[in-house]
């Protein structure tokens, strides 16, 4: 799995070495005479900017970055999450110190993420479970939710980009939308049904308003508040493991939203 920083032009890497590696880039300016060439990545150059020995005694599965981009969270098949930052400037490659690690999955974790205010950190598992950590000062996390209602180990979990609104998927198939109850604890306000096996990954567009999915049905469903409105099949022939947005053009994006409102799909919404 792999991660772009937010604030700063670096990516993360995560392996089966137990090591994750950041690669500093740089995104040339546009030429007069093709303002394009940059948007496509003409020109685009990598460079390895660190290599963190993390320690995790297994594989890392996820690497996720802090909204401001000065932490990095990383899930390992060890079921720790590890919090890292680093000492100096990125220019100076500084070394990254493990500040934190956070212990509760009994098995592997298998994502990580922050939310948008940055107070709140999630972790899921092949125990079935999702965890939800408050982000305290000096590098201190204390747990304030365990989320158990997915009946098979959970693939990804991903933050609204705007609101406190968690989204986790699963072996179970199904997608569940998490919220807050500040009388109780975080509620299941809605499952997203349709996938007809293992959601393996899903995000929220950059606005907010759509959730993109991957499936081991070799689909991949966009759903808005909590429906599906359009299944995108017969492209992949295998597992599709991961999805992602892209910024994009904003006038592209109007296009998107028009055409999916149009060609809504069979799926369904539980609560």
């Amino acid at each position: 799995s792999v991660a772009r920083n937010p604030t700063k032009p670096l990516l993360a890497s995560c392996s089966t070495d137990k090591t994750v590696r950041s690669y500093k880039y740089r995104i040339p300016p546009p030429s007069s005479e093709d303002e394009t060439s940059s948007y496509y990545g003409e020109g685009l150059k990598f460079e390895l900017n660190n290599s963190i020995a993390t320690g995790h005694a297994k594989t890392i599965r996820a690497p996720a970055w802090s909204p401001s981009g000065n932490t990095l969270a990383t899930g390992s098949f060890n079921s720790n999450v590890g919090i890292w930052q680093q000492v100096g400037e990125e220019d100076e490659e500084g070394a990254w110190e493990c500040v934190s690690s956070l212990e509760g999955h009994e098995t592997e974790c298998k994502g990580v993420a922050y939310s948008a205010s940055e107070t709140l950190l999630t972790s899921c598992s092949r125990d079935k479970s999702v965890w939800v950590w408050e982000v305290l000062p000096d590098a201190d996390f204390e747990c304030i939710g365990v989320l158990i209602e997915h009946s098979q180990d959970v693939k990804s979990v991903a933050w609204h980009p705007r609101e406190e609104i968690l989204a986790s998927c699963s072996y179970d198939g199904t997608i569940r939308i998490w919220i807050d109850d500040p009388q109780d604890d975080w509620d299941c306000v809605a499952i997203l049904r349709g996938h007809t096996s293992t959601v393996w990954s899903m995000s929220f567009s950059p606005d907010g308003n759509y959730i993109a999915s991957g499936s081991d049905d070799r689909t991949v469903r966009i759903w808005k508040r909590w429906d599906c409105v359009q299944v995108l099949e017969g492209y992949h022939d295998r597992t599709i493991f991961s999805v992602a947005w892209g910024e994009g053009n904003p006038v592209l994006r109007g296009g998107l939203r028009a055409h999916l409102t149009a060609n809504r799909s069979s799926c369904t919404k539980s609560m």
